[in-house]
């Protein structure tokens, strides 16, 4: 593989910033903090020590429209990179149907809006499925693309129990195969499973439930190990598992889409190859490719996190601390100026780690996930010469066992960037 060249840049402009905006990918709005079940792994329980308190708050209208317009005037004056260009709308808790009038709101709202020229929008969402027999039919009208968490059988849905200590499976999967009864199609062509992994399940169990009974491979996620309470670790340890490498469980099912092995290894193939782009427009320039250190999204170059306190953060899986706006229904207090100083401090603090580090060409360590980002940050995906050399090693010998995984990624994955 030969290595394109690049040029590290550590500060961050608010011109950065805007762009980022007119071209956002997605608005992930937080409608709810209120949920259904009391699962014990949940990124918001007692596990964890990187959120506030969660006090069952629901989110205004007035706040989600205030965020709404302030981003449809940015499009509306702003030419995006690409057209058409497609903004997902996502709702997020908690158990985002808790709330589903303001969704009913939110959807009718940006379909009164003026449609502007190349822009469309959609909908996504993560449910456990609890309430799925109830608001299906609305679901299946907008098309709304449906996350919905699912651990396997019984046993292993043990750990998403509702506030009684009660399972939910039985809810779950009866709610889920009447979704798949009742619209076919809607389910085949935008319904998609998350399963979580755990003491409880492995990832050949779950993939064999899931495609027996909905015909579908899920998405694997392991357990979120950063921010863990000190009196928390032990039991948490006892509940984690890793993932099967790729080169032990390709050989049972496709897990192309779910795992976490083939995500790096398409990271790191448009990272050191010379044939990967994401514009057109990057096919005429001659010029070294730009990035920023790290791994981390520049903020909202993917998404914007609107939470139900109306706080605006880069995505919903960072410390809610990090926030970079707020909302009320007056105002937006964004500035693009301070973002950028901000992200420019944070790269600086990390600057001279990266300098050392062998994985800077195909890093994928959030900033959000060092500690003492603030002080003297720590970087957990530091790697020596050794260490690197290892890592390309293993990739390298994914690709040897398994040629086929570079073709399949090349024209199944990269494609529909």
């Amino acid at each position: 593989m030969q290595r394109k060249d690049i040029s590290y840049v550590y500060n961050l402009s608010d011109r950065n910033v805007l762009s980022s905006l007119i071209n956002l990918k997605q608005l992930t709005i937080e409608v709810t903090d209120a949920c259904n079940l009391q699962c014990k792994y949940c990124g918001y329980g007692d596990f964890y020590e990187t959120h506030g308190n969660r006090e069952n708050k629901f989110l205004q209208f007035d706040v989600a429209k205030k965020m709404i317009d302030y981003l449809y005037d940015i499009w509306a004056k702003n030419k995006p990179i690409s057209s058409p260009h497609k903004i997902i709308i996502g709702f997020y808790g908690g158990e985002p149907l808790v709330n589903m009038k303001l969704i009913e709101k939110v959807v009718a709202y940006l379909e009164s809006l003026p449609i502007i020229p190349g822009v469309e929008f959609g909908y996504n969402m993560t449910s456990n499925g609890m309430l799925l027999d109830r608001y299906m039919s609305f679901l299946a009208e907008k098309k709304v693309l449906l996350l919905l968490s699912l651990d396997g059988d019984e046993y292993a849905q043990g750990y998403r129990v509702d506030y009684r200590g009660k399972n939910s499976f039985q809810c779950v999967f009866d709610n889920i195969k009447l979704l798949q009864t009742t619209y076919p199609k809607y389910f085949a062509e935008c319904v998609s499973f998350n399963a979580v992994l755990h003491d409880r399940n492995n990832d050949v169990e779950v993939q064999r439930f899931i495609l027996e009974n909905f015909n579908k491979h899920p998405q694997l996620s392991v357990l979120n190990n950063f921010g863990i309470c000190e009196s928390k670790k032990e039991e948490f340890s006892k509940m984690f598992r890793y993932a099967q490498p790729v080169t032990s469980s390709c050989s049972d099912f496709d897990f192309l889409y779910t795992s976490p092995d083939v995500i790096d290894l398409f990271r790191l193939l448009g990272r050191v190859t010379d044939n990967v782009y994401f514009q057109y427009n990057s096919l005429l320039k001659k010029n070294s490719n730009i990035i920023f250190p790290t791994g981390t999204c520049l903020p909202f170059q993917k998404k914007m996190f609107l939470t139900v306190n109306g706080d605006i953060l880069p995505c919903e899986r960072i410390d809610q601390k990090y926030v970079l706006g707020h909302v009320t229904s007056e105002k937006v207090d964004l500035d693009l100026d301070a973002i950028a100083k901000q992200y420019t401090e944070y790269y600086n603090k990390t600057k001279q780690l990266c300098k050392a580090c062998y994985m800077k060409p195909f890093c994928k360590q959030c900033l959000f996930y060092m500690e003492n980002l603030t002080t003297t940050p720590k970087c957990p995906g530091f790697k020596n010469r050794k260490e690197a050399l290892d890592y390309l090693a293993y990739y390298l010998n994914v690709l040897q066992q398994q040629p086929e995984i570079y073709e399949r990624i090349s024209k199944e994955l990269m494609i529909q960037i």
